[in-house]
């Protein structure tokens, strides 16, 4: 639920549906294709994503 808000962004519903779909389906097939990293690709992407809002890559 938190890596959702943090992807989706604290003040847009529209980006917290989506980043919560998207995460879904990611988790899913994840779980599917390499089930012991499943609950750690969603926090990768989270700080993947805090990365790149903050500036540090490009």
């Amino acid at each position: 639920m938190f890596a959702v808000v943090v992807i989706g962004g604290m003040g847009s519903i529209m980006g917290a549906i989506l980043s919560g779909l998207a995460l879904g389906l990611i988790e899913g097939l994840t779980k599917v294709f390499y089930p012991p990293a499943a609950s750690t690709v969603i926090f990768f992407l989270m700080v993947l994503v805090l990365l790149f809002r903050c500036g540090l890559i490009r």
